[in-house]
């Protein structure tokens, strides 16, 4: 919640401004967590290690599911 939030006439306008800041922060953090575990299957794929690489396929995967679920990515 880096942003500040600017001032606002309604209640409800406030309470929705936070909310926003709570849902990109952690859309943030889901976005980046896919980002981290696709560069994990090219690294293990490209240093020849296919065990290493089909485990963290599986886990990617998974992931990716649980964040298109979630509606932060689309599908």
């Amino acid at each position: 919640m880096a942003k500040k939030l600017k001032s606002k006439r309604h209640k409800s306008a406030v309470k929705r401004a936070r909310q926003s800041l709570k849902i990109a922060e952690r859309n943030t953090f889901y976005k980046s967590a896919v980002k981290t575990a696709v560069k994990k299957v090219v690294a293990a794929a490209n240093i020849g290690k296919k065990e290493e690489a089909l485990d963290s396929l599986s886990k990617a995967k998974s992931l990716i599911d649980k964040v298109v679920s979630k509606g932060i990515i689309h599908r």
